[in-house]
């Protein structure tokens, strides 16, 4: 499935505007980046399409409803299903059908709307948004997505990115606090879990401290492993758990002989600073999963349904 990306920058006033199915035909087929701003909320968009050598190639301008529509006019909707669940990509967001209704996991208008500028506090200066969100793997109501990118708010103080796994769990769509992360540590053996990060060899390079080395390995619980190494790896990465749980991972296959599932949990820089020095790294993690996942997977494997990250393409 193809990467959604959508990027906000100032562009001057004066660049040449192109027919909008235009920039849609070039968008659809992936053909080029693209960067969309406005001055004001209640203005439209400037969009400018460029190569890989930065050459502006086409450009229009729009309302970000009128870009939106333009573009998913000429990229069909998708629809994935996955141990009962049915997940609808078009181009600007995922949706998964739930409880007699919709829930979207993400949504690319509303990340416009969300960074234009306002001109009562910054007239003229505008914001900019770059993002990249892939469908990484969906075995039934889990289902983990790769977003990354970078932004900039009018006002703040320096800009900030970002590349990691997002994983949701769809049966928590109707949550009252609308928090649908799901937690690794609840669909595995935690002893097994535990066990994979304290002989995981990319993490103990991260880990030079001796003695929050040996904290970790004397671990028992992932409570007490995530106590002891968040905050304490090196290189400015940001260790994805804390509290004992796990939230950014995705499911790269699963052993139904030997009942292992292999995950994949992301490792990203800490702060935007730390971007150069930290590539996002992957932890590669054999786990034995709960009986419920287990039963989800199994289930999976015999329908022939739903993603697993190692069938996700690049």
């Amino acid at each position: 499935m193809k990467n959604l990306l959508i990027g906000l920058a100032l562009i001057a006033p004066a660049a040449a505007l192109a027919d909008l199915n235009q920039v849609a035909t070039l968008i659809a087929k992936n053909k080029a980046g693209f960067d969309v701003s406005t001055k004001s909320s209640n203005e439209p968009i400037a969009i400018e399409i460029a190569n890989g050598d930065g050459k502006i190639i086409a450009s229009a301008q729009a309302t970000p409803e009128e870009f939106v529509s333009a573009v998913r006019a000429q990229v069909p909707a998708q629809t994935l299903k996955a141990g009962g669940y049915t997940y609808t990509l078009n181009w600007e967001k995922m949706s998964v059908a739930v409880n007699d209704g919709s829930k979207d996991l993400y949504d690319i208008l509303t990340d416009i709307r969300d960074h234009q500028s306002d001109p009562a506090d910054n007239v003229g200066v505008g914001g900019y948004l770059y993002e990249d969100y892939k469908l990484l793997s969906a075995v039934g109501p889990i289902v983990s997505i790769r977003t990354s990118g970078n932004d900039y708010y009018p006002g703040a103080a320096h800009p900030e990115s970002w590349d990691g796994f997002m994983t949701a769990d769809v049966r928590k769509a109707r949550a009252a606090d609308g928090d649908m992360r799901s937690d690794l540590v609840t669909l595995v053996n935690e002893q097994s879990l535990l066990q994979a990060l304290k002989a995981d060899k990319a993490l103990a390079k991260l880990i030079s401290d001796k003695q929050v080395k040996k904290q970790m390995l004397a671990a028992k619980t992932m409570k007490e492993l995530t106590d002891v190494v968040f905050g304490n790896v090196d290189n400015c990465y940001s260790f994805p758990g804390y509290d004992g749980q796990m939230q950014s991972f995705a499911i790269f296959d699963y052993d139904a002989k030997a009942n292992l599932v292999s995950v994949r949990v992301s490792m990203g820089a800490a702060a935007h600073v730390c971007a150069a020095e930290a590539p996002t790294i992957q932890l590669g993690l054999k786990v034995k999963p709960n009986a419920e996942f287990e039963a989800m997977l199994r289930s999976q494997a015999q329908a022939h349904d739903g993603l697993l990250m190692k069938n996700a393409g690049k």
